[in-house]
């Protein structure tokens, strides 16, 4: 070896002795303690698990809980996730979903908490087989409620997608479980995303009230002032065999028990106002024989409002009144001639399209039969357009 060999060597071996001496002059004893910092923060390290009672809780690096699990004996029945930076202290406080499985594992329904009351602001039902994790795209129902507790709106959405192709409006303290019975309107909605159908229903049942049709490009909130057709789901009544010649107050009949009245055509008959020649004045005849005429709607304003709180006479009104009068679920009493060889008849108007009307003929049985607009307003305009509702 010769002399600048073992210089460098020396100078090498001064070099990495510099290194383990502690800087500006610091003590053995505190490189020590440094030291044993150290180790003792690797040895405080947040579990990722903590069991408490029939609850895991899972925690990141933080301890901040991300997801617990709730058991019910060796299954899981319940799956929590949790507003951020929530802790253990605080866990049962910051709830944001709970998801509630099935015997199979998979996810029956769940619902959201608000962070600061944690009510329920959200319920979710899903298709079947939907597995916690891929769960995002296979949502069935959302139901919105409110601060009372009570649903008032609902979305269906397509398996797999988030689209949306039905919604739902609910009746007042609409309660989750038993709302089936209480929706008020449904939504038929496009690939697009616009209003194209709806039906409106009972309170309390799933009879259907009405259908509706919308102009295209309907955008959901503004559905009712663009409505292009509509049809009432009015009763039908015949006036044969007690009444055969009471076709006006068998029409009055059906449009006051589409409003919810209870009340028959023989009832209504014994109790309409009679007159021997002027029907503005009353029925003229005998409603239960052929050799009745007829009773005009003036005449029968003050029977129609003593059943249904109001009555109007729509007597010479316009095409777009009665519309109006329709889409506001409200059937209207229409005299028209000639007709079935009467030479007045009464049907009772339950809808309307862009090209035809839509009524309920109590002599021959028909529902929601249609009649162009043109044809009708001849028939109706010889009656002077004479017409009634509530």
């Amino acid at each position: 070896m010769n002399a600048g060999d073992s210089f460098k060597k020396i100078f090498i071996g001064l070099i990495l002795f510099s290194m383990v001496i502690p800087a500006n002059n610091s003590s053995a004893t505190e490189l020590t303690a440094h030291s044993k910092e150290s180790i003792a923060i690797k040895s405080e390290v947040i579990p990722k698990e903590i069991v408490n009672g029939n609850t895991t809780y899972y925690m990141n690096g933080q301890g901040v809980i991300t997801l617990a699990k709730v058991y019910s004996g060796s299954k899981v029945s319940k799956i929590l996730n949790f507003y951020p930076n929530s802790n253990l202290g605080d866990a049962q406080k910051n709830i944001k979903y709970i998801f509630y499985l099935t015997s199979d594992g998979s996810i029956g329904r769940a619902e959201q908490l608000d962070k600061r009351t944690q009510k329920v602001t959200n319920q979710y039902e899903y298709y079947p087989k939907t597995f916690y994790g891929k769960h995002g795209d296979m949502i069935k129902y959302i139901f919105d409620v409110n601060s009372s507790g009570y649903l008032t709106k609902a979305v269906k959405r397509e398996k797999g997608t988030k689209r949306i192709i039905s919604r739902y409006e609910y009746f007042p303290k609409t309660v989750y479980g038993p709302h089936g019975k209480n929706i008020k309107y449904i939504f038929t909605i496009n690939t697009s995303g616009y209003v194209t159908k709806a039906t409106q229903r009972n309170n309390g049942t799933m009879d259907m009230i009405s259908t509706y049709e919308f102009y295209p490009k309907t955008v959901y909130g503004k559905q009712f002032s663009r409505v292009s057709g509509i049809k009432l789901n009015v009763p039908l009544i015949n006036q044969r065999p007690e009444l055969p010649t009471g076709c006006e107050i068998t029409a009055v009949t059906m449009m006051l028990q589409y409003k919810g009245v209870r009340v028959d055509k023989v009832t209504l008959a014994n109790k309409m106002p009679k007159h021997p020649n002027n029907p503005n004045l009353g029925y003229v005849g005998n409603p239960f024989t052929k050799r009745g005429w007829t009773i005009y709607p003036s005449a029968l304003t003050g029977l129609v409002k003593n059943y249904a709180g109001s009555a109007k006479n729509l007597t010479g009104t316009s095409n777009v009144n009665i519309k109006k009068q329709l889409v506001s679920n409200k059937s209207i009493v229409v005299w028209v001639s000639r007709m079935h060889g009467f030479s007045v008849h009464a049907l009772v108007l339950t809808g309307f399209d862009q090209n035809y009307y839509y009524y309920n003929d109590c002599w021959t049985g028909e529902k929601n039969a249609k009649i162009s607009k043109k044809e009708f307003n001849r028939l109706w305009g010889n009656q002077s357009k004479r017409a009634i509702s509530y």
